[in-house]
């Protein structure tokens, strides 16, 4: 494909980012409080963030260079408007934010995985046996940071309702607090993220170059996804000079813990089927 493909779907990005579905709503309020439109703002990246999917099939996703992905995301007022209001979601790292983490049910053919979160059962990232996975799972964690109230955006993708069959209730919601000592890598936007991927490359039978996570562990216990740099790299390719970057999907805000660095744990609720989701 054509660079200018992924120009295209980029710029798509962006006019659905600032495209707000309820500004057409009549049931919805006349005036919002601060709080409330930067929820609102959130679950509406959600939404459109979560129409990038994966097919499975990495050659045929769109190909664009990091510089104009990250010119392209930087004109999203509604990215503009959640860094004005929680800088740790789009710009700044997490120092001074809780962590939460969702534990969630499994369909039926997904192994069950306790819902604890505790040191015996982290499986650090130095045990990843596969390189072509950009967001492997089995090992490591993925928390997002709490907002305005919030346990994070993972939380409101969860209660969007969208995979309620591959995520069944109930969930268990645990908050991690960060050891001071936490070597955290903060990325903030396209051309960060091909930097830490070409600084740790795995390159695959495929020809396309992945994350190499188990090298990443040891300079860092943990990279924090900013939602400016996951509306820049979510399902493209990335021309490099060294060839192009598989496709990642983070969706949300994240930190993908690589070490377990956390100086206490709790767990803070378990969501019940009929529970409501949160505000």
């Amino acid at each position: 494909m054509r660079a200018a493909d992924g120009i295209a779907e980029l710029e798509r990005r962006v006019a659905e980012l600032d495209g707000d579905p309820l500004d057409d709503d009549p049931a919805s309020p006349p005036g919002l409080s601060g709080r409330q439109a930067t929820i609102r703002d959130a679950r509406n990246f959600i939404r459109a963030l979560d129409e990038v999917t994966s097919t499975g099939d990495h050659a045929t996703t769109e190909i664009v260079s990091s510089a104009h992905a990250d010119a392209i995301v930087a004109r999203s007022l509604l990215i503009r408007r959640l860094g004005s209001a929680e800088p740790a979601l789009v710009t700044d790292g997490i120092d001074g934010c809780p962590q939460f983490w969702v534990s969630t049910g499994k369909p039926p053919w997904v192994p069950r995985r306790e819902p604890v979160l505790s040191p015996e059962h982290f499986v650090a990232a130095t045990h990843l046996d596969r390189t072509d996975n950009a967001n492997p799972f089995g090992i490591g964690l993925y928390t997002s940071s709490g907002f305005q109230g919030t346990q994070g955006m993972w939380r409101l993708y969860l209660d969007l309702g969208n995979y309620s069959s591959n995520f069944p209730r109930p969930w268990h919601v645990w908050r991690a607090d960060v050891s001071a000592a936490a070597r955290v890598r903060n990325v903030t936007t396209a051309a960060e993220w091909e930097d830490l991927v070409l600084r740790h490359p795995a390159v695959h039978d495929d020809g396309l170059i992945y994350p190499d996570w188990p090298a990443i562990a040891a300079d860092w216990d943990a990279v924090h996804m900013t939602i400016r740099a996951i509306a820049a790299i979510q399902g493209v390719r990335f021309r490099t000079s060294r060839g192009f970057l598989a496709p990642s999907y983070w969706d949300v805000e994240t930190t993908f813990w690589l070490r377990w660095a956390f100086r206490e744990v709790e767990s803070v609720a378990v969501v019940e089927l009929t529970d409501v989701p949160q505000d």
